[in-house]
């Protein structure tokens, strides 16, 4: 007997999930909000079940004086072709996301035509993002040849093959199963 009373404390009431939020439709929950059998009105004191369908619910609500208990919708229901019934809010929300997920195909389609690194792109380099007088830096160059110096990424001076070379045994690395 002990550990029903026990397991009763422990187990949260309906009353104590019902505080929780929801999208509810205010004139469509007080044309419900009255008895089935007798056309009177109920009271939210008294919701014995709640089944949530995405963001809006259905509550049974118990009349006592009837003793019988109504189903009161939180929002409008619409059929579709198929005869499948869906709140209007869950219909809103769902073609609100995918408008939305349009919105960022397009924008992300616009920004790699500019040539925007993909975010991900961003991500992966793990190194802290520097000034580039800060990361290449130039050596005096003796020789004072016609051409432009080459000079990695560390600051010091390299020759084209070299950078292809290291470059290639870079990407040998990362793609080797480790």
């Amino acid at each position: 007997m002990n550990n029903a009373k026990k397991l009763r404390k422990e187990t949260p009431s309906l009353k104590n999930n019902l505080c929780s939020g929801r999208i509810v439709e205010l004139l469509e929950l007080g044309k419900h909000l009255k008895c089935c059998w007798c056309e009177r009105v109920l009271s939210l004191e008294n919701i014995t079940n709640e089944t949530r369908k995405g963001l809006y619910s259905i509550l049974n609500v118990k009349y006592n004086e009837c003793n019988i208990e109504t189903i009161v919708p939180t929002d409008k229901v619409h059929a579709t072709k198929s005869e499948v019934k869906h709140s209007d809010v869950n219909t809103k929300a769902v073609l609100e996301n995918e408008r939305k997920s349009l919105e960022n195909t397009r924008l992300e389609s616009m920004e790699n035509a500019a040539g925007r690194p993909e975010s991900y792109e961003n991500a992966a380099d793990p190194r802290p993002e520097q000034p580039l007088s800060d990361t290449y830096t130039e050596t005096s160059d003796q020789n004072n040849n016609s051409q432009s110096p080459q000079y990695s990424v560390d600051g010091s001076r390299s020759d084209a093959n070299d950078s292809m070379e290291k470059l290639r045994k870079t990407l040998e690395r990362s793609n080797s199963p480790d």
